[in-house]
Order: C-alpha cells, then sequence, then structure tokens
C-alpha cells in the first residue's frame, strides 16, 4: 500500500542516469568515466514486478537487448536542484531493470530515448523502505534473467 501510494503520488518523472558506475572487473576506472548524462523514461515503460501478479516484459527478439539490474529512488518531497546530504528528500527505494534496445542504439547513438524508452523497458520490484537498506552506497545488485545471471 505504502509503495502504491508513493508511486501514485509520485508519477511526475523517471530519470535515469547513464555512465554512472563502472561494473565490476571492468578495464577502466570510475575516475576515467565520461560526464554522467539523464535521460527520461516514459511511465509506459513501468511493469510491475510483483511475484505471481507481475507484468509482462516484451522486447523485439530479433534485437540484441541489454538489461541492467538498478536501485531506483523515490523523491518523495518536492525539490529542485537538491545537492548532496539532503537524504530527507528520500522517500525509499525499489529494484527495477533498465532495459535498453542496443541494437538500435548502435544504428543511432543519439536516440538514447528510443532505446531505453519502450514500452515495458522499466520493471520495477517491490518498495523498499529508508530503514531496508543499511547503506544504499554499498551495495552488491546481481540481475537474474530467465534463471541466468546477467
Amino acid at each position: 500500500a505504502v509503495y502504491k501510494r508513493l508511486v501514485v503520488q509520485s508519477q511526475k518523472k523517471i530519470i535515469g542516469v547513464a555512465r554512472n558506475y563502472v561494473p565490476a572487473g571492468a578495464d577502466r576506472s570510475p575516475d576515467k568515466l565520461p560526464k554522467p548524462f539523464y535521460f527520461l523514461k516514459p511511465w509506459s515503460g513501468i511493469v510491475p514486478i510483483l511475484g505471481k501478479k507481475s507484468g509482462v516484459i516484451r522486447v523485439n527478439s530479433k534485437h540484441d537487448i541489454v538489461p541492467e539490474v538498478e536501485l531506483g529512488i523515490i523523491i518523495s518531497k518536492d525539490g529542485k536542484n537538491i545537492t548532496t546530504g539532503h537524504e530527507d528528500f528520500i522517500g525509499g527505494y525499489f529494484l527495477c531493470m533498465d532495459i535498453t534496445d542496443l541494437t538500435h542504439l548502435k544504428q543511432d547513438p543519439n536516440a538514447i530515448a528510443f532505446c531505453k524508452g519502450q514500452d515495458t523497458f522499466t520493471p520495477v520490484g517491490k518498495f523498499l523502505s529508508k530503514t531496508d537498506l543499511k547503506d544504499h552506497h554499498n551495495l552488491d545488485l546481481t540481475l537474474f534473467v530467465n534463471g541466468k545471471e546477467r
């Protein structure tokens, strides 16, 4: 109930951040990352993944589709230009996937909105309160797709 209320109240924007981390074992260090950039994802991308009542994720099986596990943050207060250290704006968290149509992205690198913003490309899990996570900066997240680690 809390999750549904926060999501319904906050249905204004889904903001993604690209190039904000380096996967473990990558051959580049975090200080060599290009400057992160932001992108918007449409509400049509949201698919609730909540056990047996989960929605269906639809993808073009002819394309190279890349899912990434992410920690979503629910901003529960209005604000602009919020700086680091204002965690009172955080209402909670949720796990989600950021799915990218890599085939289309390779064809048109400027089409990030389309490649990440297709319908069902933002599956979301259950709400996690701030007390559910001891340290949201230090998490090991693993994604399994059809039983296989990605």
